[in-house]
């Protein structure tokens, strides 16, 4: 029997290894780049995997609604784990500026004038249209600008607390009248200051003729 022959009729194990022992050490040896191979697997799977369901960063306090319209655009959108995160934190960080500016603009404008616009727009355009109004006019210097023109018109197109009836004067002006006028006269700059005090003349001058009625 040729060399050859023998060699074609010898078992191989794995179809690579002669003996046990070769196959066994064979097996041995590989283990490394095979764990090492599942491992790198693994990892492509954490960061190109879209997920069931996002888990958010604890430092994302978010509001459930706001979270679950940045989960919608991030399923949508076929993001991995990791991009949702800072998806997540992006809009968490400008949620914040923003609160911070909002409170910022409240600080600058005053509590007296908050309340002179927000008594005028619940009025004129009833409490809920009134309210984001008044939140949109907070920011918005030209709208603020708008909305005490409007107040200023009407509070110079009728005085507070004198109502007509058949053309005759009726007056119900009172000492809280006076006082709110006066308020309003201190808390305010200016051109609107001007006619803030001609009202509040007016309105004391009123208020003395009722007493002397």
């Amino acid at each position: 029997m040729s060399e050859q022959t023998q060699n074609n009729n010898e078992k191989l194990y794995a179809g690579k290894f002669k003996t046990v022992e070769e196959l066994e050490a064979g097996y041995k040896n590989s283990l490394p780049v095979f764990q090492e191979n599942e491992n790198l697997k693994k990892k492509v799977d954490e960061v190109t995997k879209v997920p069931d369901e996002y888990m958010t960063p604890k430092e994302v306090a978010l509001h459930d609604d706001d979270l679950k319209e940045v989960k919608r655009i991030a399923k949508s959108s076929g993001l991995t784990q990791a991009q949702y995160e800072k998806l997540a934190n992006e809009t968490y960080a400008k949620t914040q500026a923003n609160v911070s500016s909002y409170e910022a603009a409240k600080k600058e404008l005053g509590a007296d004038k908050i309340n002179q616009l927000q008594d005028f727009v619940n009025k004129k355009y009833g409490d809920k249209v009134g309210s984001t109004i008044l939140k949109n006019a907070i920011t918005n210097k030209d709208l603020q600008a708008e909305l005490f023109e409007q107040r200023t018109k009407e509070l110079n197109s009728t005085v507070p607390g004198m109502s007509r009836s058949g053309g005759a004067p009726s007056y119900s002006i009172n000492h809280k009248d006076v006082l709110a006028a006066r308020t309003e006269m201190e808390n305010t700059r200016g051109k609107a200051r001007v006619e803030a005090r001609n009202r509040y003349i007016e309105i004391q001058r009123q208020y003395a003729h009722r007493e002397k009625s």
